[in-house]
């Protein structure tokens, strides 16, 4: 069962539908967007790792700060990645 908690106003807006798909496939709202993201990857989490992230908690005994370094790392490849791709369209516009 899911800790995560949808507020009544969220609720009233999927009109009992399950959360994270129907969440996107409704919603411009980017904050209920990133909602459904969120639980997305809780639920990734759930099943790779057997549960979800918690006070306490370590994965493979690496702390949160090493674990968030490494993917403010990788989110670093990502963006210099998209903007070395997207880097002839911008020069010719």
């Amino acid at each position: 069962m899911s800790k995560f908690s949808l507020s009544a106003k969220v609720q009233a807006r999927l009109g009992g539908l399950s959360v994270p798909d129907k969440l996107k496939a409704r919603s411009s709202d980017i904050a209920t967007l990133v909602i459904a993201d969120i639980e997305d990857r809780a639920h990734l989490g759930e099943r790779k790792y057997g549960g979800r992230l918690e006070v306490g908690s370590r994965n493979n005994m690496i702390s949160p700060i090493q674990n968030a370094y490494e993917e403010v790392l990788d989110l670093a490849l990502y963006l210099k990645q998209h903007l070395e791709e997207t880097r002839d369209d911008e020069e010719v516009a």
